[in-house]
């Protein structure tokens, strides 16, 4: 949900921070995997809703050192295709900013989605109803579909 290594790391550390706090406030109600993701997704909202906030929602951060460091390794011991490795750094860079062009709420529910989360965890997680869960997935995808093609068209998503 967010792209930028150091700050997906303190958003980590955060999290099992009020997990820690809240454990004697857990009910079991719903399983801990979901309640430690609820706390995950509330606090990465708070942080997207700061930064736009901030005006810092539309910049793109990409985690292109990792990539290089993957690439670099592949290459140095000869296991890879250098070609399909940069088609493949350039297809994730593509996807990363067609999902930093959706909402926070769409992202979130497409993140969790990818995470082979059910709907009904999604909508456990969320706080929102089902149906709200498969709209939210739907307009994520409509929009994400319309990005990728004018991207395929040769234009920057």
């Amino acid at each position: 949900m967010v792209d930028e290594p150091s700050v997906t790391e303190d958003l980590t550390q955060e999290v099992f921070l009020r997990v820690f706090r809240g454990l004697g406030g857990y009910r079991g109600e719903a399983s801990f995997k979901t309640w430690l993701t609820r706390i995950a997704v509330n606090l990465c909202r708070e942080y997207m809703g700061s930064m736009r906030e901030r005006k810092w929602a539309s910049r793109v951060q990409l985690d292109g050192e990792d990539d290089m460091d993957f690439l670099a390794s592949d290459l140095e011991s000869n296991q890879c295709d250098p070609a399909r490795e940069i088609t493949r750094v350039e297809v994730r860079q593509v996807i990363q900013k067609a999902l930093s062009c959706l909402s926070s709420d769409h992202r979130i529910t497409i993140a969790l989605l990818l995470e082979d989360r059910s709907y009904a965890e999604i909508a456990e997680i969320t706080g929102v109803p089902v149906r709200t869960v498969g709209s939210r997935i739907h307009y994520a995808k409509q929009k994400l579909r319309k990005i990728l093609e004018h991207y395929v068209k040769g234009n920057e998503p």
